[in-house]
């Protein structure tokens, strides 16, 4: 498609029209249109008078017509326009006349110029014409002595090629008698690598001559220098040298056999390479402490390592592939592989360091922010450069992967991409457990259980959350997860129900309870350690305060984080519809175990309150009944009301804080110490929880009281305990709660009545007085 006419070539055609047209010929229209190639034609060309009657009254037609374009004009046109077209008209000729008194005066100019051209031409050739002859005799002088000397030349042309070619033979034969003493001289100076260089310029004229006359003498001379001269190169492989490589290679030069040099060559070259990988161990070993801020920085050794371990490492092996032959390759892939074997496993312990020291480092920052939906959403978990670090392990392992192709180097990079990511998300998912650990196990007996239960739940939410959020750079990195997409989600979703097992793990050793006690199939492994706050087998029992708090945060992980979690999971790293059997984060599987860990859990409360309560009242009792008539509760219905008051007081605090007007429990605990727990009421009142710290005593009362045989006042005793206990029980216990603690508290009466060899019961005034007396 030929491109529109620029404005300065339309303007031009049109000044050339109107200069036709003004003329009155058609030469330079047709020059015009000549010199315009593949312009735009004029309009006339187009047109054809015959058929088209409106030529006459076009001003650029050749067939316009004065009167007809006059008579249409005042016809048709309109005041305005009549007026403007004599306007127009009027500056047109003025433009034309304008051009045309530039265009004379134009050519006028190039006319002069063009006569005094002429005219001192002819001039200046008028005055050469003489110095024509003289010109060409002089031309045919210089030829002339050309070929004289070039004739005299050529005679000894031949004989200056004869003298050159001696010359260069001489200078080549004083080299070599010279080389001798230079070889020595050389050698002496330890200056191996000019010595080779100087019997390699030489020896193509000790092999042409070197059995001819005098030669004969220089060449055994250096045969025998030379042969010192590969033994002293032979020496320094063995002794170890830094230039070992460099001496193979001089061997090589000199023509001297380097296949039983091979073994010294790769242990020079493991040794070589090596010093980088030991300077790397030196770095990482270096005393930094607890204090992340003077330990060495992770980043800068494994760059140093890339920078010294690499460059030698390919430098040998080339070199090695140029001095030897190819059946000794394999020695070669031998050594290389045990040498990236070593890298792999430093490279490891280095991204290893990164990503457990970032991974502190966030868990800290992740959990100190006040709310689960801002709880560390700025956070940095280390994967930017744990990233960078990866992507120059592939690179550098790529870029190796040419020259030792049997060694599968891709494979590997791969491999070490996959093992890093892993340890960094087990990293990352170990310390937010430990961090949201120490937050409660730090915090428990100081905040309130509202403030602890806000702090606790939003480092659990928004720690997963940010570290959900910073872990998606993985998904998008092909040096990190680009090979294991679908195993990479598997991880993150198999680590974050582990986070939340290996937490109900950490509850259930706090409350002397193991995993296998919940009998929930299916789950996965909770993370494989040990943390410092961690509840151990030696460790003192949990404090009653902390066991109702952890059997508390298990329903708010259930009901709240689970949720959410699986919400969060679904947006960010879904599970494919034809995904493959794996540890894939299960709401439902983790709901059943937290059902199973509250119970676990709020039984372990109840044992921690009734477990005192049963050693006081063993240890008093079984101490001997007293046969005299009593005036007042025995100690022990002190200690019991000293339980059941802390209990209540633990319960109420709970209960105020944390599940006062907020989600109802809406399972079945499951104990049927807690008549009314399950359905519509919190299970953590009082009137759930006391009768399950209160039957336990009870029932080790009445079968405390089966084993002995009791005197009449002892009997009493019992009646007057009763009496004191049951007051106890009501005042803690809602009246549908306390039915069945008192029908308990009745068979101890019952009991003691069976056991009594005189069985007479004080009347219930009686004892109501005594326990009355005891009260105030």
């Amino acid at each position: 498609m030929a491109p529109p006419p620029r404005a300065d070539d339309l303007k031009a055609q049109r000044v050339r029209q109107l200069l036709s047209n003004y003329y009155g010929s058609d030469t330079a229209s047709n020059a015009s249109e000549g010199s315009q190639g593949s312009s735009t034609p004029p309009r006339s060309q187009h047109r054809d008078a015959a058929s088209d009657p409106g030529a006459k009254t076009d001003l650029d037609s050749k067939d316009f017509s004065v009167d007809k374009y006059l008579e249409t004009l005042l016809r048709e046109a309109r005041l305005e326009k009549l007026l403007s077209s004599s306007t127009g008209m009027s500056s047109d000729i003025k433009s034309l006349d304008a051009d045309m008194q530039r265009l004379v005066y134009e050519n006028y100019n190039r006319f002069i110029t063009a006569t005094d051209t002429i005219r001192d031409l002819k001039t200046n050739l008028d005055a050469a014409s003489p110095s024509m002859p003289k010109l060409q005799q002089t031309s045919e002088e210089i030829e002339r002595c050309r070929e004289a000397v070039r004739s005299k030349l050529q005679q000894r042309q031949s004989q200056v090629a004869d003298l050159n070619e001696v010359q260069g033979l001489l200078v080549k034969l004083e080299s070599v008698f010279q080389l001798p003493q230079r070889l020595r001289v050389a050698i002496d100076a330890c200056a191996y690598a000019l010595a080779v260089d100087c019997y390699i310029s030489a020896r193509p004229v000790l092999k042409r001559a070197g059995y001819k006359g005098t030669l004969r003498r220089v060449a055994a001379e250096v045969e025998v220098q030379v042969k010192e001269l590969t033994a002293l190169l032979k020496e320094q492989v063995v002794a170890q040298r830094p230039a070992a490589v460099e001496c193979i290679g001089l061997i090589r030069r000199l023509g001297g056999p380097v296949a039983d040099l091979q073994d010294e060559f790769l242990r020079c070259m493991r040794e070589s390479v090596r010093v980088a990988l030991d300077a790397a161990q030196q770095a990482m070993a270096e005393p930094g402490g607890a204090d992340a801020r003077s330990a060495p920085d992770m980043k800068s050794v494994l760059d140093s390592l890339h920078s010294a371990f690499f460059p030698e490492l390919m430098r040998n092996s080339q070199l090695f592939t140029d001095l030897f032959e190819r059946s000794s390759r394999p020695a070669l892939i031998r050594v290389c592989r045990e040498l990236l074997a070593s890298y792999q496993g430093l490279v490891k312990r280095i991204l290893e360091s990164m990503a457990t020291t970032s991974a502190a480092a966030a868990a800290s920052a992740a959990v100190t922010s006040s709310s689960p939906a801002d709880s560390g959403a700025a956070t940095d978990w280390g994967v930017e450069p744990i990233m960078e670090a990866l992507q120059q392990v592939v690179l550098h392992l790529g870029q190796l992967h040419p020259l030792l192709p049997e060694l599968s180097l891709q494979d590997r990079a791969a491999e070490t991409s996959e093992k890093c990511v892993r340890h960094h998300i087990h990293a990352c998912v170990l310390a937010l457990r430990d961090e949201i650990w120490s937050i409660i196990t730090g915090s428990v007996a100081q905040e309130r259980p509202v403030v602890l239960q806000q702090r606790a739940a939003s480092a659990l939410q928004g720690g997963t959350r940010a570290l959900l959020l910073s872990l998606q750079q993985y998904g998008s990195s092909p040096a990190a997860a680009g090979s294991w997409k679908e195993a990479f989600t598997e991880l993150l979703q198999g680590s974050l129900q582990k986070l939340i097992v290996s937490l109900v793990q950490q509850f259930m050793a706090a409350a002397g309870s193991d995993m296998q006690e919940l009998g929930v199939v299916g789950l996965a492994d909770p993370v494989a350690t040990t943390s410092p706050s961690s509840a151990t087998s030696g460790a003192e029992p949990a404090s009653t305060r902390l066991l109702l708090f952890l059997t508390s945060f298990s329903l708010t992980v259930r009901d709240e984080a689970v949720p959410a979690t699986a919400a969060l999971l679904d947006g960010t790293f879904p599970r494919a519809a034809a995904a493959a059997v794996g540890v894939w984060f299960d709401a439902t599987l983790l709901t059943r175990m937290l059902d199973q860990a509250f119970r676990r859990l709020l039984q372990r409360y109840m044992e921690a309150h009734s477990a005192p309560m049963v050693q006081a009242m063993c240890s008093e009792i079984r101490s001997g009944p007293s046969d005299q008539e009593p005036r007042g509760c025995r100690a022990f219905c002190g200690a019991w009301g000293r339980t059941l008051t802390a209990a209540a007081q633990e319960l109420t605090a709970l209960q105020e804080d944390v599940h006062g007007g907020r989600g109802r429990y809406t399972g079945d605990i499951g104990l049927n110490t807690l008549p009314g727990a399950g359905g519509h009421e919190s299970p953590l009142t009082t009137s759930a929880v006391l009768p399950g710290i209160i039957a336990p005593a009870l029932d080790a009362l009445v079968e405390t009281v089966r084993l002995q045989t009791l005197s009449k006042g002892a009997l009493h005793q019992v009646q007057v305990d009763a009496c004191a206990l049951k007051e106890l029980f009501l005042r803690h216990l809602a009246t549908y709660a306390a039915i069945s603690t008192l029908s308990t508290l009745e068979k101890v009466v019952i009991a003691a009545s069976e056991r009594c060899l005189d069985p007479v019961l004080l009347s219930a005034a009686a004892v109501e007085k005594v326990a009355a007396q005891t009260a105030s």
